[in-house]
Formats: C-alpha cells, structure tokens, sequence
C-alpha cells in the first residue's frame, strides 16, 4: 500500500435553511440528493466563475461531494525561482479547477465544508443550490456552544457592535431585518463595495436607557454574519454587572484534520474520511447546540 505526504485542511461547520425560515417546506438533504442522482450535474456562473458539483455519492444519511470551481482566465504560469515560467498548456475549453470537499448531514442538515481559500466560500454552496432550487438556500455557520448560550439569553444587552462586510449586489440576498436592509440599501445607493460599522452605547450616560443598544442589533448583527462574508464581526453583551465579548468569526466551530496527499492533490477517500472524522470529534457540540429548539442561533 503506498505512503502519501500529509497535509493539515481546516474545516467549517454550517447548518442549511431556505431563507429565514428554519422549518420550510423545502428538504436541503433531499435536495443534494437529487442532484446525486443526476447523470450530468448543472454548473452555474455565480460570480466570475463556473462551479459545479462534482464526485458526488451518499450512502444512509451522508451524502459526500465537491463543489467544483472553473477560472478559464488570467490563468497563472507554471515555473520556479530557478527557471523560465511558462503557460499552463489546456485545451481551449479547459481551465483551471479549485475545490471545496463536503459532506452533508441529514441529521439536522449539518454541512461540514473544507475550507480552501483559492476555491470557493459557503456562500457559493449557496448560491448554487439557490440557483437549482429557484428559491433562497442559506447556510449558517454554526458558533460554539457557549456563544450560542450568550447570543440567545435575553438577560444579555449589546453594549458595542463592531461589523465590516461586503453588501449584497442582489436584493433577494439583503438582510431580511429592518436594521441589516436599510444599510444594504444605501451601500446600494452609494456605489459601495464595503460596509464598516461600529456602534457604542454611551455607558456613562446619567439616562439608563443608553447604558446598551437596541436589543435587536442581536439578531441583526447575526442576520448579516449568515448572508453575508464578513471580516469583522464582534458583539459585545453585558448582564449590567459583567461584559461577555463574543466574535461571530473567531467563535465559529471550525476543526483541523490531517489527509494524505497524492503528491500536490489530496486523496479523495483520505479527505472525505477527514471530514467524517472531524464531524464525529465534534458531535457532542452540534447535538447541544440543536438538541432544543429554542438554543438555535437562526
């Protein structure tokens, strides 16, 4: 049996709605699977590039895959420091191939996702389902479960907000509060490309009722983590005695799993294995986020 090199990937952990509804009458699992059994699978322009779906299969209730991203342009060179660069040789219809591995979960609709910055992101994921669908497909990061305990206690007021994000081109992809809508709207109006907000209660305040923010700011700062790819985004709670910081990034469940490598590529059976591994290390934490209801962050 041969011996491959190994190579530390970084996983991430999602939980898939239809828009904002948790509970919608479409089934994600279902979907995936329908898309499994499809002899040839669609690709979609999302973006700058193609992605399709690829090396799909399931087998009870896990569904594996690659979400498969195509740049046929300002293609690289090959070379080295020592030598002469020179053009990658592809066909004509050929370009350049980056991936994200995944599985998908029917169990609470978990999607365990290989981060790979020069692929894709969740949000493409997405896109991609929302384009087969025809319907809005979110996939939420999930946060470790004591952010989850602050983020949801309602003992806990926000006294800052700190976000930056990128808004939305489309409308269908605003955040659907009234707080999260009005900015998309005038980054929209003003030719934007970046959001960057930071909102301060004035603690020092002889009036109470400015010693913290609007209580909603919760949720809609959470509306704009899910829909969007935010590089900032701490909120910080307090219990009027102690402050809870808690960042919506760094917070997140995330794992790191070792796969072997076939010299520059990862091994297909080796990365899906790293997946389900990484799935089963942090199983504890996913069923005492959805165990109830009510504990979910949606």
């Amino acid at each position: 049996m041969p011996v491959y090199d190994q190579k530390e990937f970084s996983i991430d952990f999602f939980s898939g709605m239809v828009g904002s509804d948790a509970d919608g009458g479409v089934d994600i699992f279902s979907t995936f699977s329908e898309i499994c059994d499809l002899e040839e699978r669609p690709s979609y322009h999302l973006g700058s590039f193609e992605y399709q779906l690829r090396s799909m299969s399931k087998a009870g209730g896990t569904i594996k895959g690659v979400l498969a991203k195509f740049r046929t342009s300002d293609l690289p060179h090959a070379g080295s420091p020592a030598g002469e660069e020179r053009e990658l040789e592809l066909e004509a219809q050929e370009g350049l191939i980056e991936k994200n591995h995944f599985l998908v979960k029917k169990d609470k609709c978990v999607v365990v996702f290989q981060r790979n910055g020069h692929a894709a992101r969740i949000g493409r994921l997405s896109e991609y389902i929302s384009s087969y669908l025809g319907e809005t497909v979110i996939f939420n990061p999930i946060l470790q479960p004591d952010a989850v305990e602050r983020m949801l206690d309602d003992n806990l007021e926000p006294v800052t907000i700190e976000l930056s994000y990128a808004p939305p081109t489309n409308p269908d992809y605003f955040p659907e509060d009234d707080w999260g809508e009005r900015f998309a709207k005038l980054a929209d109006l003003g030719n934007s490309s970046r959001i960057r907000v930071n909102l301060s209660a004035d603690r020092r305040s002889a009036d109470r009722d400015k010693h913290t923010l609007w209580p909603g700011l919760k949720k809609a700062a959470e509306s704009i983590v899910k829909t969007r790819n935010a590089s900032v985004a701490r909120v910080k709670l307090t219990d009027g005695e102690h402050d809870y910081p808690i960042d919506l990034i760094a917070d997140r469940l995330t794992d790191t799993q070792l796969v072997e490598m076939r010299g520059r590529y990862p091994v297909l059976d080796s990365m899906f294995a790293a997946l389900a591994n990484s799935y089963g290390s942090l199983r504890d934490d996913i069923n005492e986020i959805f165990g109830q209801p009510d504990r979910r962050v949606s």
